[in-house]
């Protein structure tokens, strides 16, 4: 069973984690940038609960991709100074799984959004 210390902590190095990506990686400070970007569109356009859900998901498992994407980099860095075909493959690999699924969550916001846009140019 894990103590209020425990759980204090385990809190305290994620939060730190996530300051330590936002200051060290440039990839996870343009992903914020955008991440306010798009909740700010969405209280602009008044989106359902549905669409927000859809927004929120996407935003947060993006970032949640780049961390892990950060903290393989690093393992990695960790394990080998040397150049390795093997450590370039998990490299490659892991920041592939964070492209993925930006390119997606751009899909899910261009079918959220453009609707609202088309509506706002043609009233």
């Amino acid at each position: 069973m894990w103590g209020k210390t425990a759980v204090k902590r385990a809190f305290s190095c994620a939060f730190h984690g996530i300051m330590d990506a936002a200051r060290e990686q440039r990839s996870f400070r343009v992903m914020l940038v955008c991440m306010l970007a798009v909740v700010l569109a969405g209280l602009a356009c008044g989106l359902s609960v549905g669409e927000w859900a859809a927004v929120l998901l996407c935003c947060g498992v993006t970032l949640a991709l780049e961390l892990v994407n950060t903290a393989l980099e690093a393992a990695v860095n960790l394990m080998t100074r040397e150049q390795s075909e093997l450590a370039r493959r998990a490299k490659d690999a892991a920041a592939g799984a964070s492209l993925v699924f930006a390119a997606i969550s751009a899909a899910v916001g261009l079918i959220i959004f453009v609707p609202y846009i088309v509506r706002t140019f043609t009233q």
